[in-house]
């Protein structure tokens, strides 16, 4: 009977059935509105990822980066393989003083330059490739 409907029949939400995709999708907005870092950290690497757009991602990650640490880590890693390193100087810094872990760690080094290889190597736009 539904078949090919593309959209949900206002019967069915006033009754009380929905699908579960609209009900998630509603949630994770209204977490966006109220402020939920998790939601901002997620809806930010989904601008880059799927969008492409790497100032809004940044951006998101920065407005959460002094209360999430993996938000800080994120963001200090894309202005590393942008090229700005004052900017991932910051994040850095800030990811150390909520996270207590040290940079002399060589796992951390090890998957910092593994990031920057592979977001290179997927965006070959990089800053350094335009001078």
């Amino acid at each position: 009977m539904w078949k090919g409907v593309l959209r949900i029949p206002a019967s069915f939400v006033r009754a009380g059935i929905r699908s579960k995709k609209l009900v998630a999708r509603r949630l994770f907005e209204a977490c966006l509105r109220e402020g939920n870092p998790q939601a901002i950290y997620y809806d930010s690497l989904n601008r880059l990822v799927n969008g492409g757009d790497f100032h809004g991602c940044v951006n998101g990650l920065s407005s959460i980066a002094g209360r999430s640490p993996m938000a800080s880590l994120t963001a200090a890693i894309f202005f590393v393989c942008k090229g700005e390193t004052k900017k991932a100087s910051e994040m850095f810094h800030m990811f150390i003083k909520l996270s207590g872990v040290s940079f002399e760690d060589p796992g951390l080094n090890s998957l910092v330059m593994r990031s920057c290889v592979t977001f290179s190597a997927a965006n070959p736009t990089s800053t350094q490739d335009r001078t």
